[in-house]
């Protein structure tokens, strides 16, 4: 068997594990070069500090749950504008229920 490429399998997994193996060694390095700045960084008192997480909101991914018939699916906010805006997702919008019964009112 040839892959697109021409190349036998045997010597693409070769490739891969070369190319996996660059990978380590350059993370290796990054890490070597910032050990001293992330072991003052791991002595500090304030590491929990309010500057450390001022963007919390923003970095957490906004996710949406969406029902199919297949069970409940999870898309990204992104995700989902997309396949809205594609008219792949039908929006139904549910009627909320009183805590006792009853549909709540819509102001």
């Amino acid at each position: 068997i040839l892959l697109a490429s021409g190349v036998q399998p045997a010597q693409a997994a070769t490739a891969e594990e070369a190319e996996y193996n660059q990978l380590i060694d350059l993370l290796k390095a990054r890490s070597e070069e910032n050990k001293e700045a992330n072991a003052n960084y791991a002595m500090r008192a304030d590491k929990m500090s309010e500057k450390d997480f001022q963007d919390v909101k923003t970095r957490r991914p906004k996710l949406i749950i969406v029902s199919t018939s297949k069970g409940n699916k999870i898309f990204t906010k992104e995700e989902f504008n997309t396949l809205d805006c594609d008219g792949k997702i039908k929006t139904v919008y549910g009627v909320r229920q009183k805590q006792g019964g009853g549909e709540m009112k819509d102001y």
